[in-house]
């Protein structure tokens, strides 16, 4: 019985280490989708510091200035700002 145990240790562990070498050989699909989405973006920030039950949180505000940075700039796609 050891030896069953065993052998179908290395074998499990041998085959978790073919599927993670290849992921897209057991089925899951590649990210092929190459289309560019046109439109509009719009974005409203809120920056929430007082819950109700909760202690009042001290930088809703500055997190929200930087989140509104970021989509601002070229890493968060130049949102217009109007």
């Amino acid at each position: 019985m050891t030896s069953r145990f065993f052998f179908l240790c290395i074998f499990c562990a041998f085959s978790v280490t073919a599927i993670s070498q290849h992921p897209n050989a057991r089925g899951i699909p590649k990210n092929t989708d190459t289309s560019v989405v046109r439109g509009a973006t719009y974005a409203i920030i809120i920056g929430i510091s007082k819950y109700k039950n909760v202690t009042p949180l001290q930088y809703a505000d500055r997190d929200a200035a930087a989140f509104e940075n970021l989509l601002l700039s070229n890493a968060g796609g130049k949102v217009p700002e109007a």
